[in-house]
């Protein structure tokens, strides 16, 4: 489980190095410690037991640098990141609960500051795999492979974009670059994406999502359909007057409320609290029972 939990972090926190326009939204932040609840009926009341803790650290300019993560409130693993002159995230080392080394993640960055090629590597220094991203002249990653240690191809996303930079088209590829399928995206005249259309390697139709948004870009509402493009589920959401997202409501295929999620924010926007309830009918009446809580408390600069 640690390995994949790496690997998306490595992913996601490192996939936007080319997207140097955006403001960084940790920027101001020295330390984040989010705390995850779940509920606990005793005695009629609710006892909030901690599940886990992670402890993020930023640098001055907002750098993810260390994030540890607890479990039962102990140190379970740690990652620490390194950053070029640029500020390109370039390497992200995982260490387990005893400060060994457990694997790392090397990322080489263009001159525009585009990860082109990231290595993964277990802690002997043998090299568990790679990915090697191309873009085009106006920055967009057009393909993206995927590669085993001995240097056969897993998998590969090959991505087509209108006149505005949208991504329209991903075809899918998987081991010996076999076809796998492909998904669609429309945009509204905004460049919100407002529907997303799945095929398999056949070009049959899998499923699809719609989302629609408020005049201020926020997404209101987001839908899932099956295969027989009927609604399964179903996303409604609220912002304050800052677009803070501060209440999602999730309905399931029968049009039920499944889960009410609320979201408290401090006075720089920063999310404090997270609050999820399950919708349960009790005596003929529905009421929303607390499931589970994130926290958030927050160090600045």
């Amino acid at each position: 489980m640690k390995k994949i939990v790496f690997l998306l972090l490595s992913l996601s926190l490192l996939s936007c190095s080319g997207e140097k326009n955006i403001p960084n939204p940790n920027k101001g932040i020295k330390t984040e410690t989010m705390s995850v609840y779940k509920a606990e009926e005793k005695f009629g009341e609710t006892v909030w037991q901690i599940l886990r803790k992670n402890i993020s650290k930023f640098d001055s300019n907002g750098n993810h640098v260390e994030k540890s993560f607890y479990e039962d409130g102990t140190l379970d693993y740690k990652d620490v990141s390194e950053y070029d002159s640029d500020g390109n995230e370039i390497k992200r080392t995982s260490y387990d609960k005893d400060g060994a080394l457990d694997r790392y993640v090397v990322d080489k960055p263009d001159s525009s500051g585009n990860m082109v090629e990231r290595l993964y590597y277990y802690p002997d220094g043998r090299l568990e795999s790679k990915l090697v991203r191309l873009y085009d002249s106006n920055g967009n990653e057009v393909e993206n492979s995927y590669y085993y240690s001995d240097g056969t191809i897993s998998g590969k996303t090959v991505n087509k974009y209108d006149s505005f930079g949208n991504k329209v088209e991903e075809l899918k590829y998987g081991k010996d670059e076999k076809y796998k399928g492909k998904t669609i995206r429309k945009y509204n005249s905004y460049g919100n994406e407002v529907e997303e259309l799945n095929y398999d390697k056949d070009g049959t139709f899998k499923g699809k999502f719609t989302s629609k948004y408020n005049s201020n870009g926020n997404r209101v509402e987001h839908l899932q359909y099956g295969n027989d493009n009927t609604t399964s589920y179903k996303d409604i959401s609220k912002y304050d007057s800052n677009g803070n997202e501060i209440e999602l409501l999730s309905y399931s295929p029968d049009g039920t409320l499944s889960m009410k999620q609320i979201s408290k924010y401090n006075s720089k926007n920063h999310v404090i609290e997270i609050m999820q309830y399950r919708s349960e009918t009790q005596y003929g009446e529905t009421q929303d029972v607390p499931n589970r809580k994130i926290t958030y408390e927050y160090e600045y600069y």
